[in-house]
């Protein structure tokens, strides 16, 4: 199978490399040691000057506890710091909690969204029902659309207070419904939470089942969902033929 790596960046607790000087530098870090790499996915855009460029996809996480107006200075035209029409130009995906963020995305300079959590609920953003009226209006607002999908979701490990939130895997129900609603919303994209997040109990990766006698967090003993009585690589088996049924959807538009 042939695949193609998109980037996920993730915000520091030190409050003082949360600038756009700092965004601007790693940017730059990525497009010298990763975008050049054939397996580095890069989607075709135009300038202003209508001059095509393939642009590498980035996955900005937690990008909310950054201030708007260094955003701006890196994604718009004409910024301090901005990015655009230089060398390390990108498609620029900020993460989406709830669709009243979606006007303020847009102000800031992004190129799209992406709501990544993979618990129905958890977040308005990663809420199944509410899927297609965010594509709808992050499209008004020329945005481009990643919604996130999960096999299931089980974070009590590192979250003990967050059970509530917890998704069965329903036997591979839950992805397949996960998947049914999002290409119903019509995005961009599809993304997926996650390969190997076993902390959040998202991982589709090939597994078998695996009973931990004591944890490096609660010293209790620790079982994660497993697939069983699916095969190993159940999920990644299912994730190549939903992906199919997306591209197909795509290209009867």
């Amino acid at each position: 199978v042939e695949a193609c790596l998109v980037l996920r960046w993730e915000t520091t607790w030190d409050e003082c490399d949360r600038s756009a000087l700092s965004l601007s530098d790693d940017i730059k870090y990525i497009h010298e040691r990763y975008v050049s790499h054939k397996s580095c996915y890069k989607e075709s855009h135009k300038n202003a000057q209508n001059e095509e460029r393939f642009l590498p996809l980035l996955y900005m996480y937690d990008s909310y506890h950054i201030p708007t107006q260094d955003w701006r200075s890196l994604l718009t035209p004409g910024g301090k710091r901005t990015i655009r029409d230089t060398p390390n130009d990108a498609l620029v995906f900020a993460l989406c909690l709830n669709p009243n963020e979606i006007d303020n995305i847009a102000h800031s300079g992004f190129d799209g969204i992406y709501t990544y959590f993979g618990s129905d609920g958890f977040t308005p953003g990663s809420t199944f029902s509410k899927w297609k009226s965010i594509v709808e209006k992050a499209h008004q607002k020329g945005l481009l659309v990643s919604i996130s999908v999960g096999p299931g979701y089980d974070d009590v490990r590192i979250r003990p207070w967050n059970s509530a939130n917890t998704k069965s895997r329903d036997n591979g129900k839950y992805y397949d419904r996960a998947w049914t609603a999002a290409i119903e919303a019509n995005p961009d994209y599809i993304s997926i939470t996650s390969y190997n997040e076993w902390m959040e109990g998202t991982q589709i990766e090939e597994a078998i089942p695996q009973y931990l006698d004591e944890t490096i967090y609660s010293g209790r003993p620790f079982a994660y969902q497993n697939y069983s009585p699916l095969a190993p690589d159940y999920y990644m088996t299912k994730t190549h033929e939903w992906a199919e049924k997306f591209v197909q959807h795509k290209n009867k538009e």
